[in-house]
């Protein structure tokens, strides 16, 4: 697997070293629709560290942005960005996943982190949409998880969570484990030790400021919420 930075190749140290491991506020875009809405905007601007899948880049760089690394098999990546000094490139042939899976395996091997930002996971053709968001409940990655796209959030969640909601939000959940197990606090139709699938936990409404959610096995789900004033 060739890693090359502004043509240089990365040594194994360069890559283990905590100044390049350990970083906070990361944001990981994927090469579907890119953010709209303030949310996800709001969070790309305020990230300190980009990381580019692919193509991803090239519509970073429309804003005036630079990723900080760009990993992929760079089959739609502009060339005067894989030529440039600015962005470390990460060069993936690997069939067997897509741009985002292979980027968050390298972040999952290469990098210290405690919660990871993803946008533009969705959008553009469905078929990378759904590929893309069904990563999350095939593979659990050891760091928090939460997708923005421009109508709402994801939350990765293996075990009880707490999560922060406005009175009459849209919530879903999404789980492919037939033995997981959900009980749920403040939805509007609570789940009590009930198992769940792609579409029996979705269209539930937030009864309060807060819902808990609590899952039997320690296996992921999707919790999806729609941001507020969004339609439904």
């Amino acid at each position: 697997m060739p890693i090359i930075t502004s043509g240089k190749l990365i040594t194994y140290l360069q890559i283990m070293s905590k100044n390049y491991l350990i970083k906070k506020n990361i944001v990981l875009i994927a090469n579907g629709e890119f953010p709209n809405h303030s949310k996800p905007f709001q969070l790309l601007n305020n990230a300190k560290y980009i990381i580019c899948c692919d193509g991803a880049a090239n519509s970073l760089k429309k804003i005036n942005k630079t990723a900080d690394v760009i990993i992929g098999d760079l089959d739609s990546l502009n060339n005067e960005l894989i030529t440039s000094e600015k962005s470390k490139i990460i060069h993936i042939q690997n069939q067997n996943n897509n741009d985002l899976r292979k980027a968050l395996n390298w972040i999952s091997e290469n990098m210290n982190i405690e919660k990871l930002s993803i946008i533009g996971s969705t959008g553009l053709r469905e078929d990378h949409t759904i590929g893309n968001i069904s990563t999350f409940l095939y593979k659990k990655y050891n760091f928090d998880i939460e997708i923005l796209t421009n109508t709402g959030i994801f939350y990765v969640i293996n075990n009880t969570k707490n999560i922060k909601t406005f009175t009459g939000q849209h919530v879903s959940l999404f789980s492919l484990e037939p033995n997981q197990r959900i009980t749920t606090i403040g939805l509007k139709y609570e789940l009590k030790n009930t198992p769940i699938n792609l579409y029996s936990g979705t269209l539930n409404i937030a009864q309060n400021n807060e819902i808990t959610i609590k899952t039997k096995l320690n296996i992921p789900l999707l919790v999806y919420l729609c941001y507020e004033n969004e339609k439904n």
